[in-house]
């Protein structure tokens, strides 16, 4: 779910795995997973999404208590978190530089999340 919500902000992502987390089976049914995203930020934000949103489909006596928000709505948040990734992205000559510095040993980086640019 955490490839496919950044895929839907524009990403071209695929790589993900998911493995007991005990392969001896004293835990069932918890998990190591790892999954590729394009910038840091987005990518805990799809997950931690995504965890929200399954923690959202289990009945509420099973539910991590404070894991979801009585008013949450999925669409909402999927809308929210979509729209901020894309407003966050590289535009494509940003993202042309950003991708041709490590070659030329040239440092880069984004001063924050919330605006700016990089290089």
């Amino acid at each position: 779910m955490a490839i496919e919500l950044q895929n839907m902000a524009g990403e071209d992502l695929s790589f993900g795995k998911a493995r007991s987390a005990d392969p001896d089976g004293g835990r069932p049914g918890v998990y190591t997973v790892v999954y590729e995203y394009a910038q840091r930020d987005e990518g805990i934000e799809s997950g931690e999404l995504a965890v929200r949103l399954q923690c959202s489909l289990l009945p509420a006596a099973l539910r991590p208590a404070g894991t979801v928000a009585d008013d949450w709505d999925w669409a909402s948040a999927r809308t929210d978190c979509i729209r901020c990734a894309q407003q966050r992205a590289l535009r494509p000559s940003n993202a042309a530089l950003v991708k041709a510095a490590p070659a030329r040993h040239m440092p880069w980086l984004r001063p924050s999340c919330s605006g700016g640019s990089y290089l």
